[in-house]
Protein backbone atom coordinates (compact mmCIF):
# COMPACT_ATOMS: atom_id res chain seq x y z
CA UNK A 1 0.00 0.00 0.00
CA UNK A 2 1.29 3.43 -0.94
CA UNK A 3 -0.82 5.38 1.55
CA UNK A 4 -4.28 5.58 3.06
CA UNK A 5 -6.38 8.71 2.83
CA UNK A 6 -9.96 8.76 4.00
CA UNK A 7 -12.65 10.48 2.01
CA UNK A 8 -13.84 13.72 3.54
CA UNK A 9 -16.71 15.04 1.47
CA UNK A 10 -19.34 17.62 2.31
CA UNK A 11 -22.42 17.46 0.08
CA UNK A 12 -23.68 20.67 -1.47
CA UNK A 13 -22.25 23.58 -3.39
CA UNK A 14 -18.79 23.21 -1.80
CA UNK A 15 -18.45 19.53 -2.70
CA UNK A 16 -15.23 19.85 -4.74
CA UNK A 17 -13.61 22.23 -2.25
CA UNK A 18 -14.36 19.80 0.58
CA UNK A 19 -12.24 17.20 -1.19
CA UNK A 20 -9.50 19.51 -2.43
CA UNK A 21 -9.01 21.59 0.71
CA UNK A 22 -8.72 19.09 3.55
CA UNK A 23 -6.33 16.26 2.91
CA UNK A 24 -4.85 13.82 5.29
CA UNK A 25 -3.22 10.45 4.84
CA UNK A 26 -1.04 7.83 6.44
CA UNK A 27 1.96 5.96 5.09
CA UNK A 28 3.95 3.27 6.86
CA UNK A 29 7.40 4.16 5.51
CA UNK A 30 9.29 7.37 4.74
CA UNK A 31 9.54 6.43 1.05
CA UNK A 32 5.77 5.89 0.79
CA UNK A 33 5.15 9.05 2.81
CA UNK A 34 7.32 11.11 0.44
CA UNK A 35 5.58 9.70 -2.64
CA UNK A 36 2.14 10.17 -1.07
CA UNK A 37 2.95 13.82 -0.33
CA UNK A 38 4.14 14.36 -3.93
CA UNK A 39 0.91 12.95 -5.37
CA UNK A 40 -1.45 14.71 -2.97
CA UNK A 41 0.37 18.04 -3.30
CA UNK A 42 -0.51 17.92 -7.00
CA UNK A 43 -4.25 17.44 -6.51
CA UNK A 44 -5.06 19.04 -3.16
CA UNK A 45 -4.89 22.68 -2.08
CA UNK A 46 -1.93 22.06 0.24
CA UNK A 47 -0.64 25.63 0.07
CA UNK A 48 -3.64 26.88 2.02
CA UNK A 49 -4.56 23.62 3.77
CA UNK A 50 -1.41 21.60 4.59
CA UNK A 51 -1.57 17.82 4.58
CA UNK A 52 -2.04 16.01 7.83
CA UNK A 53 0.33 13.04 7.70
CA UNK A 54 -0.02 10.14 10.12
CA UNK A 55 2.17 7.11 10.65
CA UNK A 56 -0.33 4.28 10.21
CA UNK A 57 -3.53 3.68 8.23
CA UNK A 58 -5.43 2.82 11.44
CA UNK A 59 -4.74 6.39 12.64
CA UNK A 60 -6.07 7.88 9.42
CA UNK A 61 -9.23 5.76 9.45
CA UNK A 62 -9.74 6.41 13.16
CA UNK A 63 -9.61 10.16 12.42
CA UNK A 64 -12.51 9.74 10.00
CA UNK A 65 -14.55 7.59 12.37
CA UNK A 66 -14.01 9.90 15.36
CA UNK A 67 -14.82 13.00 13.28
CA UNK A 68 -18.08 11.53 11.98
CA UNK A 69 -19.04 9.95 15.32
CA UNK A 70 -18.52 13.31 17.02
CA UNK A 71 -20.77 15.09 14.53
CA UNK A 72 -23.44 12.37 14.71
CA UNK A 73 -23.39 12.53 18.52
CA UNK A 74 -23.76 16.31 18.52
CA UNK A 75 -26.67 16.05 16.08
CA UNK A 76 -28.39 13.43 18.28
CA UNK A 77 -27.87 15.76 21.25
CA UNK A 78 -29.42 18.66 19.31
CA UNK A 79 -32.36 16.48 18.29
CA UNK A 80 -33.23 16.03 21.97
CA UNK A 81 -33.04 19.76 22.61
CA UNK A 82 -35.06 20.47 19.45
CA UNK A 83 -37.88 18.33 20.85
CA UNK A 84 -37.62 20.12 24.19
CA UNK A 85 -37.68 23.54 22.49
CA UNK A 86 -40.62 22.68 20.25
CA UNK A 87 -42.69 21.34 23.15
CA UNK A 88 -41.94 24.38 25.31
CA UNK A 89 -42.18 27.15 22.71
CA UNK A 90 -38.48 27.94 22.88
CA UNK A 91 -36.75 29.44 19.84
CA UNK A 92 -33.75 27.11 19.76
CA UNK A 93 -32.07 29.06 16.94
CA UNK A 94 -32.12 32.18 19.15
CA UNK A 95 -30.73 30.15 22.05
CA UNK A 96 -27.89 28.75 19.92
CA UNK A 97 -27.05 32.22 18.55
CA UNK A 98 -26.77 33.46 22.14
CA UNK A 99 -24.49 30.54 23.03
CA UNK A 100 -22.33 31.22 19.96
CA UNK A 101 -21.48 34.68 21.30
CA UNK A 102 -18.85 33.04 23.51
CA UNK A 103 -15.67 32.48 21.50
CA UNK A 104 -15.25 29.05 23.09
CA UNK A 105 -18.70 28.00 21.85
CA UNK A 106 -18.75 29.57 18.38
CA UNK A 107 -18.78 26.21 16.59
CA UNK A 108 -22.03 24.86 18.06
CA UNK A 109 -24.20 23.39 15.31
CA UNK A 110 -27.76 24.31 14.48
CA UNK A 111 -30.25 21.44 14.44
CA UNK A 112 -31.35 20.32 11.01
CA UNK A 113 -33.88 18.08 9.32
CA UNK A 114 -31.60 15.02 9.28
CA UNK A 115 -28.07 13.97 10.07
CA UNK A 116 -26.83 14.31 6.49
CA UNK A 117 -24.23 12.54 4.44
CA UNK A 118 -23.69 8.86 4.05
CA UNK A 119 -20.79 8.53 6.51
CA UNK A 120 -22.28 10.06 9.65
CA UNK A 121 -24.93 7.39 10.14
CA UNK A 122 -22.59 4.42 9.74
CA UNK A 123 -19.06 5.33 10.81
CA UNK A 124 -19.58 5.16 14.58
CA UNK A 125 -21.18 1.74 14.24
CA UNK A 126 -18.35 0.62 12.00
CA UNK A 127 -15.82 1.71 14.62
CA UNK A 128 -17.64 -0.13 17.41
CA UNK A 129 -17.97 -3.27 15.26
CA UNK A 130 -14.30 -3.18 14.16
CA UNK A 131 -13.13 -2.73 17.76
CA UNK A 132 -14.69 -6.07 18.63
CA UNK A 133 -14.64 -8.11 15.42
CA UNK A 134 -11.47 -6.97 13.67
CA UNK A 135 -9.27 -5.71 16.50
CA UNK A 136 -10.48 -8.48 18.82
CA UNK A 137 -11.38 -6.58 21.98
CA UNK A 138 -14.16 -8.03 24.12
CA UNK A 139 -14.82 -5.19 26.57
CA UNK A 140 -17.64 -2.72 26.08
CA UNK A 141 -15.99 0.73 26.09
CA UNK A 142 -18.48 2.38 23.72
CA UNK A 143 -21.58 3.82 25.42
CA UNK A 144 -22.27 7.20 23.78
CA UNK A 145 -21.64 6.27 20.14
CA UNK A 146 -24.24 3.44 19.97
CA UNK A 147 -26.77 5.62 21.80
CA UNK A 148 -26.23 8.48 19.29
CA UNK A 149 -26.73 5.98 16.44
CA UNK A 150 -30.00 4.78 18.00
CA UNK A 151 -31.26 8.34 18.47
CA UNK A 152 -30.36 9.33 14.91
CA UNK A 153 -31.90 6.14 13.48
CA UNK A 154 -35.20 6.71 15.23
CA UNK A 155 -35.53 10.49 15.20
CA UNK A 156 -38.04 12.28 13.08
CA UNK A 157 -36.43 13.92 10.11
CA UNK A 158 -38.35 17.11 10.73
CA UNK A 159 -40.20 18.75 13.53
CA UNK A 160 -43.82 19.69 12.92
CA UNK A 161 -42.97 23.38 12.43
CA UNK A 162 -40.17 22.64 9.98
CA UNK A 163 -42.33 20.17 8.05
CA UNK A 164 -45.09 22.80 7.73
CA UNK A 165 -42.58 25.47 6.66
CA UNK A 166 -41.00 23.25 4.02
CA UNK A 167 -44.43 22.27 2.71
CA UNK A 168 -45.41 25.95 2.45
CA UNK A 169 -42.22 26.73 0.53
CA UNK A 170 -42.78 23.75 -1.79
CA UNK A 171 -46.45 24.64 -2.35
CA UNK A 172 -45.60 28.28 -3.07
CA UNK A 173 -43.46 27.18 -6.00
CA UNK A 174 -46.24 25.18 -7.68
CA UNK A 175 -48.06 26.68 -10.67
CA UNK A 176 -51.32 28.46 -9.70
CA UNK A 177 -53.46 26.07 -11.80
CA UNK A 178 -52.62 23.24 -9.38
CA UNK A 179 -54.80 24.89 -6.74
Amino acid sequence: MLAHSYERVMPGRNYVASIRDFGGFAAESMKKRKRGCEILNEVLNTDKYPLTVMDRPIESETAKIVENSYRATILAFLDEWSLYAERNGVDLIKVIKAIKMRPTHSNILFPGPGIGGYCLPKDGGLGVWAYKHILGFEDDIFKITPLAIDINDTRGYMSGNLRATLFAIWASRLPPQIF
